[in-house]
């Protein structure tokens, strides 16, 4: 089990870096982990309420459709999918903005201006 969740994030992360680097060539696979740390701690800590919210959400959607006599077997989908995958395109959103806008590491703050 440890091994396919390690093959599947180290997966997930290579296309990430891949993507990343895409639409930034410059950049180093060092700022890319820094990045990618970064946004699995945010997301972390953020998902506990946004998947309390989201659940909130379905509950709601549920209890709607239950009442107009409409099934809720199509609400499988998103749900178990929303919750495998959720976590990880936060994860994914964040490091691609990171990497495309070069924060947190630094590297936005370079300047190849001459000092005056």
């Amino acid at each position: 089990m440890w091994l396919r969740m390690l093959f599947i994030v180290g997966s997930y992360a290579g296309v990430c870096f891949w993507d990343a680097r895409r639409r930034r060539p410059g950049l180093e696979t060092r700022d890319f982990l820094v990045h990618f740390a970064l946004a699995t701690i945010e997301t972390a800590v953020v998902m506990p309420f946004v998947a309390t919210g989201l659940a909130a959400l379905f509950l709601f959607v549920a209890s709607a459709c239950e009442f107009l006599g409409m099934g809720t077997d199509w609400l499988n989908y998103p749900i178990y999918y929303g919750v495998l995958y959720g976590p990880w395109a936060g994860v994914y959103v964040q490091v691609k903005r990171r990497c495309v806008a070069g924060e947190s590491t630094g590297e936005s703050q370079k300047t190849d201006s001459l000092p005056s």
